[in-house]
């Protein structure tokens, strides 16, 4: 590849074009003249009105927190404030830091398959796979979704560290190495707690592989350990905060209860093949054969890598899909976000059955597997197009709010009664607005969505705007 006059060597040729693939694959995204929901407008009102300083010494420690819902994510709460600079001005910034994060993870995968000696198609296609993927979609257009993906990135590392010391054995960092990304995965989500999990799971997928193994029991043992002691560490100091969450003392939406596993473990396995569905939550209006043939149609690709690679790369399969989403079974919330980490599962099982079916010409496998591709492109396309509609909405909402501000400086004093006309996104509108305090303290211009408050009532049309 030659670029500028230069000629560049080939995995980095490659890697630069698959860079700029993810970002037109993606964008809706990039394009996104808006955000998701509040939590991105409640961390841009915390960075405009007391400073990023005061942010991330607000968001940027490990405490305990009141139960263990409460989330204690330094890493991606930083990485959300730096962003929250730029969110009004120039949206595309935070979008597209987060497309090329998710490029960087996607390089990462291609990366470890190579170094477990995979084939050289194989691992770009599974890196295409994972760029496509309806799991990744979500967690990528959401910027307070962020965590997932630096998440990912650690269990992703953890990986290729494991391959490398199996493959040329134990250096003297390695252990090292493993602590400090364990922290960092748990310093960037909660479910970090199940990461250790990956180093077996890798062993046990290498050892009927082309990879020579180096690496003995102990040193397998000693890699798992440095992995365990910081987050051991991490549970001690939210020790009061799990006692809370187990005694009852949380939030609704984060109470654990194992009543949702069975309901959840439908849900998130069919997901990936219900190309309409955008929120999770939205599942109860889906008709049930809807969800029984995504259902089936996940089993199909597992019963296929069972067949194909056998009983083990399957068992492989579903035990590294469920563990990214472990910790979330017992939630009664569900949300598309959570399966980031499972789409490395389905990207590599979706690759491997690719390139065997194209090397043995098994045409009816080949059938399926364009099924199977197509569907989870669409859910790809659709829920970036629900991001960007979403983002559209909000950006204009803000947009005609401040205008009418500017225009009738006397509501900030009176405030505002909103009505939605027919047809008029009013989730939206409450989305931006639910839970900051320049809107809803009584200091500030209160806005209301109660037919009986007081203030001045200007309608929500479904463009979006105020009138």
């Amino acid at each position: 590849m030659v670029l500028l006059g230069l000629k560049l060597p080939p995995v980095l040729a490659n890697s630069i074009t698959y860079v700029l693939a993810v970002v037109v694959l993606h964008l809706g995204i990039v394009a996104n003249p808006g955000f998701f929901s509040h939590d991105e407008w409640q961390k841009y009102d915390h960075v405009h009105t007391l400073g990023i300083v005061d942010y991330i010494y607000a968001y940027g420690r490990v405490t305990s927190g009141s139960e263990f819902g409460y989330p204690v994510r330094p890493l991606g709460f930083i990485q959300q404030g730096i962003s929250a600079l730029a969110m009004r001005s120039s949206p595309v910034i935070p979008h597209l830091f987060d497309v090329l994060l998710h490029a960087a993870i996607g390089l990462l995968l291609v990366a470890t398959l190579h170094k477990a000696n995979a084939d050289h198609r194989m691992s770009w296609l599974a890196g295409v796979m994972f760029a496509i993927s309806p799991l990744t979609t979500f967690a990528t257009a959401w910027v307070a979704a962020s965590f997932d993906q630096w998440s990912t990135l650690f269990w992703l590392a953890a990986a290729y560290l494991t391959v490398s010391v199996i493959k040329d054995g134990a250096k003297w960092w390695s252990l090292s190495m493993m602590a400090t990304i364990s922290s960092l995965a748990i310093l960037s989500k909660e479910n970090a707690l199940v990461m250790p999990v990956v180093i077996p799971l890798v062993a046990l997928a290498l050892r009927d592989s082309k990879v020579p193994d180096r690496a003995n029991r102990m040193q397998v043992a000693l890699l798992f350990a440095a992995a365990t002691v910081p987050l051991l560490a991490y549970l001690a100091i939210r020790f009061p905060a799990i006692q809370s969450s187990v005694n009852g003392g949380v939030a609704g939406s984060y109470t654990p209860s194992g009543t949702h596993i069975s309901r959840n473990l439908v849900d998130y396995v069919s997901y990936p093949f219900l190309p309409r569905l955008i929120e999770l939550a939205e599942i109860a209006r889906i008709p049930v054969y809807w969800i029984a043939g995504a259902f089936l149609l996940h089993g199909v690709l597992i019963v296929s890598v069972w067949r194909e690679f056998g009983a083990t790369r399957a068992a492989i399969y579903c035990f590294s899909f469920l563990s990214y989403i472990l910790l979330v079974l017992v939630l009664p919330a569900t949300s598309p976000h959570y399966l980031y980490g499972s789409a490395l599962p389905m990207s590599i099982a979706l690759a491997a059955l690719w390139v065997m079916a194209i090397d043995r010409r098994r045409s009816k496998l080949l059938i399926v597997l364009v099924c199977m591709t197509t569907i989870l492109a669409i859910h790809n396309f659709n829920i970036q197009r629900s991001m960007y509609q979403t983002g559209v909405c909000q950006s204009r909402f803000i947009d005609s709010l401040e205008t009418a501000i500017r225009i009738d400086p006397t509501l900030k004093q009176v405030g505002l009664r909103l009505v939605g006309e027919p047809g008029a996104p009013i989730h939206v509108v409450q989305r931006v607005l639910f839970g900051r305090d320049r809107y809803e303290a009584l200091d500030h211009m209160p806005i209301s969505f109660s037919p009986d408050a007081a203030g001045v009532q200007l309608t929500v049309t479904s463009e979006c705007t105020l009138r």
